[in-house]
């Protein structure tokens, strides 16, 4: 649909890649799978989108943190290498394609520069603290009902723009009201409360 769903896809594809590169010992196999994660990950990159690039980084530093054990001080094998594979691999499309990768260069630059087509001259960490108090204003004024699907951007700007928080809890908040935040908090609680349990056996 857009540069940010382009994203979240390839950095979900980059993780089950590195399930299977992890999983496979035929060494030609192995390389075939390197050369998708390469090629997927100079996608990720080149999709200019910067929360996935985070994300994925993020979420590779917490798979070797979660299988850190501290009775025996060791790390998993597997979560390691993938933290090994993925930061040079971040940074590499950079270095190689840097017309390529010109776009994704300068959104990242932005996010303490002023932005170039800001009329008001705020840098993206500024303009997005604003989105957040336009949120919790919603949340407060109707905090049981909300907004409605999609009502963040008329609340916000009086027109709809198809604007939206940038944060999905308090969009949930603003928009679906208290039943939806709880819903969500949840929904997420019980993902890590699995991933714990996985982890645990």
């Amino acid at each position: 649909a857009d540069y940010l769903t382009l994203g979240i896809i390839t950095g979900i594809a980059v993780l089950i890649i590195l399930f299977y590169l992890m999983r496979e010992k035929n060494i030609k196999k192995q390389l075939m799978w390197f050369m998708v994660l390469l090629i997927n990950t100079v996608s990720l990159v080149y999709s200019s989108g910067r929360a996935p690039l985070f994300v994925l980084i993020f979420t590779s530093i917490l798979m070797s943190l979660l299988s850190f054990n501290i009775k025996r001080f060791s790390i998993k094998k597997s979560a390691l290498l993938s933290l090994i594979l993925i930061l040079p691999l971040t940074i590499l499309p950079f270095l190689v394609f840097p017309k390529l990768t010109r776009v994704s260069w300068n959104r990242l630059k932005s996010i303490t520069l002023e932005m170039e087509t800001s009329e008001i001259g705020l840098t993206p960490i500024q303009e997005r603290l604003g989105l957040f108090s336009m949120a919790l204003k919603g949340f407060y004024f109707y905090p049981l009902s909300g907004l409605g699907v999609g009502g963040y951007s008329t609340f916000a700007h009086g027109i709809d723009r198809a604007d939206y928080p940038h944060n999905i809890l308090l969009e949930t908040a603003s928009e679906i009201g208290f039943l939806g935040v709880i819903s969500l908090t949840l929904l997420i609680g019980f993902c890590f409360f699995r991933l714990f349990y996985l982890k645990k056996n």
